[in-house]
């Protein structure tokens, strides 16, 4: 998935990283669920950190036997993120009021989602 990812990177030409690929390899297929998508243009939702995003994921991300070394890679090595453990939010890295009313909406509706169950 990392490979992936990088591969993204490289043949976008460096605007946009494909990430947070989650998933699963059958019989017949492999199926990959929950992209995230971000972009030198933060043009894709909450997810999208932007050149940020792309450059704290190349920091952490180590080259494996997928990766090709002509791949482009940022220059940047800085790492604007800490790890987490899922998706990082743009509205978790920047509160706002508005932000700070839609996660407690979300809180409100994640309780109700477990009493449905």
């Amino acid at each position: 998935m990392q490979a992936l990812s990088h591969f993204s990177y490289h043949s976008s030409s460096g605007m946009f990283l494909l990430c947070d690929l989650q998933g699963g390899v059958y019989a017949d297929c492999a199926i990959l669920t929950d992209p995230i998508l971000m972009s030198m243009t933060r043009s894709y939702g909450p997810t999208d950190l932007g050149k940020e995003g792309i450059t704290t994921f190349f920091a952490r991300h180590v080259c494996g036997r997928y990766c090709r070394a002509h791949w482009q890679r940022p220059k940047s090595k800085a790492v604007f993120f800490p790890e987490c453990q899922g998706s990082q939010m743009e509205d978790d890295i920047v509160p706002t009021r508005t932000s700070r009313r839609m996660s407690s909406m979300a809180r409100v509706k994640e309780e109700d989602d477990e009493d449905n169950y």
